[in-house]
């Protein structure tokens, strides 16, 4: 097993190093380099070819290929192929090294597309016919080695590897129908077949799910078993505070309340995610929770992931705070440095009690008196290492993360298993948005709503999905050099490639009032509060998810204001159908589930909390029977820890445990 890899055939020293940076270092570790997925190859006879079709075809090259230069960066390489009897014109584009191979006779495979009626290939590879295999073919996409050197290196190494270690207890092998690990090293590298090719799949992922299940749920009972500082929650005062809004909480509300004051009540660290639509009431249910730990004499964080929103949360907590002896102070890096100096000096004698602020609460120069809760809004705005070293500073402190990104309810308490998470329900009839789906020839729609919107004094959002210009999509570039001739001084542009303080300014800017109109990309999506927006045009809709169009239309109709969403899209009747589901309903969870369904996991929350997704092998559109599957075992084999004598057991526990230490994926 400590054999280097340079005792393979064909891996030299370079070679070698370059594995190494990848991780794989002995020959054992390439058999456990799973590929990331399979080409099926099957030679189809030319009489099986269908109009329009993609197909493997073997032919004769029938004329000396020629290569035309089209333009920089385009090339063709053409000649006529026999096929079956039949002559087909065949077109290669950007591939004109074929040229040294290709010759009027030569054998070859033809990958690619027919067009019958026109006896014509556009081939997207051509291969010669003794080097053509078909088969289920792995891709394993590593880097400096194609993927027939990597499937050779492997052969080889699993001919001088032993046995692996197995991770899945015997018994859930049976009961979940699993190939064991050692049949799992051989056919995916080598699937005979496509029931093979299942059985590893099933494999993969049930392995995949299990550990990420497992690693989820130590860490959570982890915290459970953390004693944290138990507080006594001045029940009348926060009793006082709930009677003095201006509001009734709704049901979802008041159970969200009662559960997060139970957590800051109990010894144990709270480690909780509360999730609500737009317009929910999450930062109420965050206030409340705040009051409870500040009358706990406890001091309170609350941790927002732009200056502006920082500002804004200020301005709203201290409105709510106006009728006790609480007040939110701010904490952002703009500010003096003679107030920052003073602030830090309060905070860490604990004079102040309750801070707003940004990324500098977690310097390191910043120390706390006393500090019993931290509450992160946009919590997947931040790393988890941030976080952590935010919650680090109290000892054991509860945390409450806020996220305004639904997720939808069968995915919530499995992919935040280490966390308590507690869901507010929209109350019906919150939104006073009208949603409108448009081709782009109603775009002279937009200059109409526009200029209504700055005769009314309201404020308006376009937004794209592009920053530079491009002859394919409209761009916040383009579109801000279009509208900024028609509202000359009221028009700002806001994109990701600009300095935090340029988007800091040209958001408070609008914030203020400055400006009518921003153009924008999806930055805006969360963290923008402005009261007197009534407008947005999303342009190419089609390209968001409906999570994402969702969020983006949360920006508008606020404070009882009525909102207009226009959804721009280019496209078929297919891709109309699809957006508007964005008109018939305003539930954030639902488009989720949606979302869930037809766009998959990485568009409906993006990073996850790490910044990556931890699932490789995994669909979650496809998978979630097998994901509870995964988790009701692993529930099962930690009430079964410590009782079994069973040596795969131990050995799992042992390498989720080490696995642990390295994930930052785990807010530990």
């Amino acid at each position: 097993m400590d054999m280097k890899l340079s005792a393979l055939k064909g891996i030299g020293q370079k070679r070698e190093q370059l594995l190494n940076e990848q991780g794989l270092h002995t020959p054992f570790d390439l058999t456990l380099r799973f590929p990331v997925r399979y080409v099926h190859r099957r030679l189809v006879q030319p009489s099986e070819i269908q109009d329009s079709g993609v197909f493997y075809v073997e032919a004769e090259v029938a004329t000396e290929p020629k290569v035309y230069f089209i333009r920089k960066n385009l090339t063709r390489l053409s000649f006529k192929a026999l096929a079956g009897g039949k002559s087909y014109s065949v077109s290669v584009f950007n591939q004109h090294y074929l040229r040294r191979v290709l010759f009027k006779g030569v054998r070859v495979v033809l990958y690619g597309k027919f067009e019958a009626a026109k006896s014509a290939i556009t081939a997207q590879k051509v291969f010669l016919r003794e080097k053509f295999e078909e088969g289920i073919l792995p891709v394993y996409n590593v880097e400096g080695v194609s993927d027939t050197q990597f499937s050779d290196f492997v052969q080889e190494a699993l001919a001088q590897t032993g046995d692996v270690s197995e991770l899945v207890p015997e018994d859930l092998r049976k009961k979940r129908n699993l190939i064991d690990k050692q049949s799992l090293r051989q056919k995916a590298h080598r699937p005979n077949d496509e029931t093979d090719l299942q059985a590893v799949k099933r494999r993969l992922k049930y392995e995949e799910l299990l550990i990420y299940q497992l690693k989820s749920q130590l860490v959570k009972r982890m915290h459970q078993d953390a004693h944290g500082s138990k507080k006594t929650v001045d029940k009348e005062t926060l009793q006082k505070f709930i009677e003095s809004l201006p509001f009734s909480l709704s049901s979802s509300q008041e159970k969200a309340v009662a559960e997060i004051v139970s957590d800051i009540e109990s010894d144990k660290a709270m480690q909780r995610m509360l999730q609500g639509d737009t317009g929910s009431g999450k930062t109420v249910v965050a206030l409340i929770a705040a009051i409870a730990a500040l009358s706990a004499k406890k001091q309170v964080v609350f941790m927002a992931p732009t200056e502006i929103l920082a500002r804004q949360h200020q301005k709203t907590l201290n409105d709510y705070l106006s009728s006790t002896p609480f007040e939110a102070k701010l904490f952002i890096q703009s500010m003096d440095s003679s107030d920052k100096k003073a602030l830090e000096k309060n905070l860490r004698t604990g004079k102040v009690k309750f801070v707003v602020g940004t990324h500098i609460l977690f310097s390191e120069r910043i120390r706390y008196r006393d500090l019993g809760l931290v509450i992160t809004d946009e919590q997947h705005r931040f790393g988890v290492e941030q976080r952590q070293q935010l919650k680090n500073k109290g000892e054991k402190a509860d945390v409450l993360y806020l996220s305004a990104t639904p997720i939808p309810r069968t995915l919530a308490m499995t992919l935040f298993g280490d966390m308590d998470v507690t869901t507010i329900d929209s109350p019906h009839g919150q939104s006073r948005v009208t949603t409108a789906v448009a081709s782009f020839e109603k775009e002279s729609e937009v200059l109409r709503l526009l200029k209504e919107a700055v005769e009314r004094d309201e404020q308006a959002y376009l937004v794209a999905p592009r920053i530079e210009e491009s002859e394919a999509l409209h761009s916040v570039k383009s579109l801000y050099k279009k509208y900024a001739k028609r509202f000359p001084g009221r028009i700002a542009l806001l994109h990701g490639k600009q300095s935090v303080e340029e988007k800091e300014e040209t958001l408070e800017a609008f914030y203020q009032g400055e400006c009518s109109i921003l153009v924008a990309t999806s930055v805006v999506e969360v963290g923008v509060h402005v009261e007197n927006a009534t407008l947005m045009v999303v342009y190419h809709a089609e390209r968001f998810g409906y999570a994402q169009l969702h969020q983006l239309r949360g920006r508008i109709g606020r404070n009882g204001r009525e909102g207009r969403c226009l959804l721009l899209y280019e496209g078929d009747h297919e891709i109309r159908k699809r957006l508007e589901v964005m008109k018939e309903t305003n539930d954030g969870f639902d488009l989720s589930e949606y979302d869930l369904a037809h766009r998959g996991f990485g568009d409906l929350i993006g990073t996850l909390q790490s910044g990556e997704a931890p699932l490789q092998y995994v669909d979650l559109r496809e998978d979630m029977d097998l994901l509870k599957t995964a988790r009701e075992d692993a529930q099962a084999l930690i009430d079964r820890r410590g009782k079994t004598t069973d040596s795969t057991v131990i050995s799992l526990f042992e390498s989720v445990e080490n696995a642990l230490v390295k994930d930052k994926t785990f807010s530990q």
